[in-house]
């Protein structure tokens, strides 16, 4: 028979109280610390060059940085380490994460342009910036709780940030292994193949979608579906211009042949017809903004549609994420090189030749 082991009350409660107290402990030990670097005291953390999570983005902006990228799931790609070589600079940071919407990319990017040190920040704008009614998702939400200097909040309470505060207590990097690996999932160096579902998605995309949808007339710029973008660019570049920041603005590149699936994947459950024509609105807003500003250290780049491989899915991860160490180092020598330009003049010869594209790439599919 069973030997009943009875607890009296004072044991009890003290088995209740042992946890209590080791939160408070681990949470007390964390603010001490500060390894988010959001209060006045603590060791900044000594990171690694790699792509961090959301949470860490902030601690990077606390810190020097010559060059900035701030962008979504599409710009992972940009290791820090690329980014700093091909710039020519010793200190550089991807602020990127996915699912980066208005209510958190807002006040990222507002935080971004008072980077110490910034000499360059690089702003990709893509699809993200027109669900201005979508709440932040949680890496947009783990970054916001981190950009917050509230002292007594405790993001950090996390078992990522304690392991990478211990890595770096034994004298080592603000990081640890899982960090890591997930990085090297968004650049691999060996060469991506689109495994063959992923290419009967798009081939199903390019036989389901009106491909009149992708022939349209020049667009005008519309900024109504991007009030937040609207409203802080104009922002960012005039404390850009203050600063004597230059500021680099692209369009994610996407393979020519997925524009019909990410219409049927993005644009139609989120309730836009064409997602396609508020894309171009939005890219077209873009440039009137710039244009506004007068600030003469901005550009706008049209690499997104014109960098070779977008005409290629070798280096596909997914029908919408290039991967590859050699994709973005020509996405960003393109850029800062100014191979490809884009202004309003230019911009309706743009649209068409892109538009002449994903129809002749939705139609090879069809065959």
């Amino acid at each position: 028979m069973r030997r009943m082991i009875r607890f009296g009350g004072k044991a009890y409660a003290l088995l209740l109280t042992l946890p209590l107290l080791a939160g408070t402990l681990v949470s007390l030990w964390l603010i001490a610390v500060d390894p988010l670097d959001r209060r006045p005291w603590g060791d900044p953390p000594r990171l690694a060059p790699i792509n961090y999570p959301s949470i860490v983005l902030p601690a990077q902006i606390r810190r020097e940085q010559n060059v900035v990228l701030v962008g979504t799931s599409a710009a992972l790609g940009a290791g820090p380490e690329l980014i700093a070589r091909n710039f020519g600079v010793s200190k550089a940071a991807n602020l990127s994460y996915a699912k980066a919407y208005p209510a958190d990319s807002d006040p990222l990017l507002a935080a971004a342009i008072e980077t110490p040190g910034l000499k360059r920040l690089i702003l990709e704008v893509g699809h993200t910036w027109l669900f201005e009614d979508r709440a932040s998702d949680q890496p947009g939400r783990r970054m916001l709780s981190a950009l917050s200097t509230d002292w007594f909040g405790l993001p950090e309470f996390d078992q990522s940030i304690i392991l990478a505060e211990n890595q770096q207590r034994q004298g080592r990097t603000f990081s640890f292994p899982d960090w890591e690996q997930t990085n090297t999932r968004y650049a691999p160096d060996q060469p991506s193949v689109l495994p063959a579902f992923q290419k009967e998605r798009i081939r199903k995309a390019a036989r389901e979608q009106d491909l009149k949808l992708f022939a349209l007339p020049p667009v005008t710029a519309d900024c109504s579906a991007a009030s937040r973008f609207a409203a802080r660019l104009p922002k960012v570049l005039a404390r850009a211009a203050e600063r004597r920041i230059l500021v680099d603005i692209y369009f994610p590149p996407i393979a020519f042949s997925a524009y019909p699936l990410m219409q049927q994947l993005i644009g139609t459950p989120h309730h836009r017809p064409n997602l396609f024509k508020s894309l171009m609105q939005l890219q077209r807003c873009t440039l009137g903004l710039v244009n506004d500003a007068g600030y003469n250290g901005a550009a706008v780049h049209a690499v997104g549609a014109k960098v070779p491989f977008v005409g290629s899915e070798a280096g596909l991860r997914d029908p919408f994420h290039y991967g590859g160490t050699a994709a973005f180092s020509t996405l960003l020598t393109a850029i800062r090189d100014k191979q490809y330009p884009l202004t309003e003049a230019t911009f309706p010869a743009y649209q068409q030749a892109l538009q002449d594209q994903i129809v002749r790439a939705a139609k090879a599919y069809r065959q």
